[in-house]
């Protein structure tokens, strides 16, 4: 993995681990990124900057939606 990563933590808590998994596998290809926890938030080491919309993205696919 490329010692430059940028880092970005995500926004939302308790997403779905194989749904963040997938979406960056798609993104950047398995191996190519890392993912570590604080606080309970996703924080994402990546290659490449993202912009609003790819966080957007990636936010909206590993979303969790509980059923009262």
């Amino acid at each position: 993995m490329n010692a430059n990563l940028y880092t970005h933590a995500l926004r939302q808590k308790y997403n779905n681990r194989k749904k963040l998994q997938r979406v960056l596998n798609d993104m950047f290809g398995a191996g190519n990124y890392g993912v570590r926890v604080s606080d309970n938030h996703w924080v994402l080491l990546l290659p490449t900057e993202l912009s609003d919309s790819e966080i957007e993205h990636i936010e909206s696919q590993i979303r969790v939606h509980y059923k009262p």
